[in-house]
């Protein structure tokens, strides 16, 4: 190699035979009460529930297992996990559960 010269370098790319298509997805879609509940993956916040849920509405997620959470103030959180195949739509049914919501008392000093 010589400074400032140009050099050409062959390359061959490979496809790895474990990696996933990223042209395959599969689809996510919700339906829970209340919709305006906040949605996250992996602890990372996704959008609200109604934003992934009716017609032409789903999250494209990649295939594989994911964990989703489902949140909001005054209920009592939903966990699960999704097995999600390429090109397949999984769709989440649920109903948050109302929790009560108790304030601490102020510390005294």
């Amino acid at each position: 190699m010589n400074p400032g010269g140009t050099n050409i370098v062959t390359v061959r790319l490979e496809k790895d035979p474990n990696s996933v298509n990223a042209n395959a997805t599969g689809e996510a879609k919700l339906k829970v009460t209340p919709d305006r509940a906040a949605m996250f993956v992996y602890g990372n916040y996704a959008g609200y529930v109604h934003q992934f849920g009716g017609v032409k509405r789903a999250m494209l997620i990649v295939p594989g297992k994911h964990h989703i959470k489902i949140t909001l103030p005054g209920y009592r959180d939903f966990e699960t996990d999704i097995t999600v195949q390429a090109n397949q739509k999984v769709t989440v049914k649920t109903a948050l559960t109302p929790a009560s919501i108790t304030a601490e008392a102020p510390e005294s000093t």
